[in-house]
Order: C-alpha cells, then structure tokens, then sequence
C-alpha cells in the first residue's frame, strides 16, 4: 500500500510539473510574460506600471535609451531597421513636410510625438517615405513610416527615433523599461 501511494504522489508531482510548465509556455505565447527567456520576470518597476499604468508599444526593434532632455519624456531607440509603426491607437493630427516627424493623438487622449532623426536635416529629406496622411485614424502596428538607414547613416545623420509624450494630464508620471532592446509592438513606456 506504502508503495502505491508513493506512486501516485510521485506521478502527480510529474504531472503537476509538465502543466504548469506547459502553463508558463502558454503564458509567454499569449503574452502574459514579457519576451525573452522562458519564465523570465519582467522588472519590479515594469510590473507595478503595467498593473497602474497605460501601455505605450515601440514604434521599431532596437537598443532603448530614456530620454531626458529639453524636459521631454520618453525614449529614444537606435533601430533594427527602416520601419516605423504606430506604438497605439489614435489619430495622426501633425505630419512634418520632410515626413520623418508625426503627431500622434491617442484613444486616450494624450499626444505622442514621433521623430526620426533631427528636425534640421534638409539633405536627408528624401530619404523618409511617410505611410499615412494627416487625419488619418491609425491602429497600433500601422505602418507608418519607411526610412533609408544606409543613406542616413552615409550623409551622416542622425537616424534613431524619438517618442515622447507631448501633451496630456501634466500630472501623470512615465515609466520606461529597464530592458536595454525593446522589439517592435513590446511596451516601453507606461503612463501611470
């Protein structure tokens, strides 16, 4: 009888172990972990602004760096690649005549400004190929802007993108990830 019982104790613990394995797989695919390594924790400070705060997406794949200057707030991101798609849902009520600066009203009505590059780089305006028009109502992961990095980078301009938070309830706070590479889609700002 001893001998069974420990049977079934040790085949329940397999069991429980693959579930919840298979649980924490599950979790990662649908996004309830933040990507990376199977079971990797997002940090503390990430997951108190994701339980308080609004998520804001990365408008492109690259290395993150907060930014913190001019009194601006929010992020700047060398990019994987020229590509640049909306970070939320709202509505493109700015689009700069070289193309590569849009402002971006969200559903929750606050303003986000996206720039790629500096706002005084006249040779390199033909370099952006804006995707959307003024007005236009966009969905997060619209494409909204392609860019030439190589030519950018051979006329010796700047070619990250900027995000930051323009307009809104002045009393709210932003959190920025801790992660050093943020992935196109993945939450890097929070708006508590």
């Amino acid at each position: 009888m001893g001998i069974t019982l420990s049977a079934w104790v040790f085949g329940g613990l397999i069991s429980a172990a693959y579930l919840c394995g298979f649980g924490l797989a599950r979790l990662q695919l649908a996004g309830g972990l933040p990507a990376g390594r199977k079971g990797e924790q997002a940090p503390e400070k990430e997951r108190l602004a994701r339980r308080m705060g609004k998520a804001i997406a990365s408008p492109v794949s690259g290395v993150v760096k907060v930014l913190s200057e001019g009194g601006k707030r929010g992020v700047t991101i060398l990019p994987e690649e020229g590509r640049v798609f909306s970070p939320v849902s709202g509505k493109i009520v700015r689009l700069c005549p070289a193309g590569n600066e849009f402002l971006l009203r969200t559903d929750l009505g606050m303003e986000l400004r996206l720039q790629v590059g500096g706002s005084d780089e006249d040779m390199a305006e033909r370099c952006y190929r804006p995707r959307v028009v003024r007005n236009e109502v966009v969905n997060k992961g619209k494409l909204l802007l392609e860019f030439d990095r190589e030519r950018l980078a051979a006329q010796g301009c700047d070619y990250s993108v900027q995000m930051t938070l323009e307009s809104g309830d002045g009393r709210r706070e932003i959190e920025v990830t801790d992660r050093e590479r943020v992935k196109n889609g993945q939450d890097c700002l929070w708006v508590v």
